[in-house]
């Protein structure tokens, strides 16, 4: 095995990587607190993706899950910016649904489940809606007087839903990190992949 002068670049001494040697130029960086929080993942196929999946085990209890289908084709979509919403696709495919999905169904759920679930689940879903819409949200005077309220809402009713989720689930704790995220590197929206 050559030597650690020939693979200098790469360690420091032979039992040693460079980046866990001391003199490495890390000094105030914080991995945690330099990732970027980002919506899609955290928040759309994250928060929103298990809400969607603790109603629908609801839902599928419920001998008229047909009722919920049939209110998601009688909403009206004036306020949408989409041409339908394509509910049969929603129904057959409920635990493939991709983004754009999900924002739908953040717009819209309080509407169609009000009186097809608890209490505890419309309010999730009303706190979820309230939290995207200051999230997608450009022009943020003071993000912190609103929304660590709203975040510290939304988990409070994950854990009245479901409390495991709150320690199975690392985008529950990863979303207390967005106020602080968007305060630093401006609106979460700037800074998203989708």
């Amino acid at each position: 095995m050559p030597s650690s002068t020939h693979y200098s670049w790469w360690t420091v001494s032979d039992s040693q990587p460079y980046w866990l040697h001391h003199s490495y130029p890390t000094q105030g960086l914080d991995p945690h607190e330099s990732t970027l929080v980002e919506l899609l993942h955290t928040f759309l196929l994250g928060i929103c993706k298990y809400l969607w999946g603790h109603t629908v085990k609801i839902l599928e209890k419920k001998p008229n899950t047909k009722a919920g289908h049939a209110q998601m084709d009688a909403l009206s979509k004036d306020g949408l910016n989409i041409p339908l919403i394509p509910s049969a696709y929603i129904v057959q495919y409920k635990y493939s649904l991709i983004s754009k999905h999900f924002c739908l169904l953040i717009q819209t759920m309080p509407f169609l489940i009000e009186d097809l679930v608890d209490g505890e689940v419309l309010e999730a879903w009303v706190m979820l809606g309230l939290a995207a819409v200051q999230l997608w949200w450009t022009d943020i005077q003071e993000p912190d007087l609103y929304l660590v309220h709203l975040i510290l809402e939304l988990v409070h009713a994950f854990v009245c839903i479901d409390p495991i989720k709150i320690m199975s689930k690392s985008k529950l704790h990863i979303l207390h990190h967005i106020v602080q995220h968007i305060h630093c590197n401006r609106p979460a929206l700037l800074f998203s992949t989708e």
